[in-house]
């Protein structure tokens, strides 16, 4: 999708971090280049959300790596594109212009798109 990705964060959990290796290694990083945050194990959305609060000013883009139903509560609580249920290995990606992650809002970002790899394109 053309967003450089500046931090990839991911729950230890052994399906979340396959898939974070694999992304890491899509963007050019190392396995050891991507974080393992076991507050994300199973974590409800107010966790995920004070995960990403936490993250550092010092990237301003990141991938968060998790599970359901926490991560479809954090998808429809950062802006106000709602979704039903996070598939497997789908990406939600909003874009936020704040200057901190603990600034970050909810409901009040721009949604830039919603994809998964079993998604079908009806257009095609």
């Amino acid at each position: 999708k053309g967003i450089p990705i500046d931090l990839l964060v991911s729950s230890p959990a052994r399906r979340a971090r396959k898939t974070a290796f694999y992304f890491a290694e899509a963007f050019g990083r190392t396995k050891a280049d991507v974080q393992m945050v076991p507050e994300l194990y199973h974590a409800h959305a107010e966790q995920i959300i004070e995960v990403i609060r936490g993250l550092p000013d010092t990237c301003s883009s990141a991938v968060i790596f998790g599970h359901n139903p926490g991560i479809t509560e954090v998808a429809n609580s950062l802006s106000h594109v709602k979704i039903d249920h996070f598939p497997t290995c789908a990406m939600y990606a909003i874009r936020s212009e704040v200057t901190s992650w603990r600034a970050l809002p909810l409901f009040d970002n721009e949604f830039l798109f919603f994809d998964y790899p079993r998604a079908v394109n009806v257009s095609d």
